[in-house]
């Protein structure tokens, strides 16, 4: 299985947005988990994102909505996880600039069209990299957190698993 910094090439940009690519693609992961969306409708989702905050930078009040629900509910979760960064919710970092957040973006587009015409299963690629780093993220409920190399800040988590 090839690793994703191979798919961009770009080992400076893994490194230096490492939290705030790893919960992008945590959350591809959780709504493919609950919702078996596809690789296509994954690309889909970010295609729409980075199109709706591009219109939006422009100063036009327009959100495009999907009339499939997988890829709207994709997209919804990537927006609300590029928000909470917007609002220095997303980590222990601060707030990001629009600029910066879009660029992560454009990025994890650029890897999934990448790993498309590679003929690799980009959702599954995710599942097995940035799920072997997530032990203690699904613990049952009412239980204490294990202690894991901070993967994702306790705000993200919550609202990633609903809670």
């Amino acid at each position: 299985m090839p690793r994703l910094v191979k798919l961009s090439g770009d080992v400076d940009f893994e490194i230096a947005w490492f939290e705030v690519l790893h919960n992008l693609r945590l959350t591809l992961i959780m709504v493919r988990e609950r919702n078996k969306i596809s690789n296509d409708e994954a690309v889909t989702a970010l295609a729409n994102l980075i199109e709706s905050r591009r219109v939006h930078s422009k100063g036009v009040i327009y959100e495009f909505r999907s009339p499939n629900p997988n890829i709207q509910e994709a997209t919804d979760a990537l927006r609300a996880i590029v928000e909470e960064y917007e609002k220095g919710r997303g980590g222990g970092n601060g707030s990001y600039s629009s600029k910066e957040l879009d660029g992560c973006l454009r990025y994890l587009y650029r890897q999934a069209k990448a790993a498309k015409q590679k003929g690799i299963d980009f959702l599954e690629l995710l599942s097995l990299t940035v799920g072997s780093r997530l032990i203690g993220l699904a613990e049952p409920s009412g239980s204490t957190p294990v202690k894991a190399n901070r993967v994702i800040p306790v705000t993200m988590k919550e609202r990633l698993l609903g809670k």
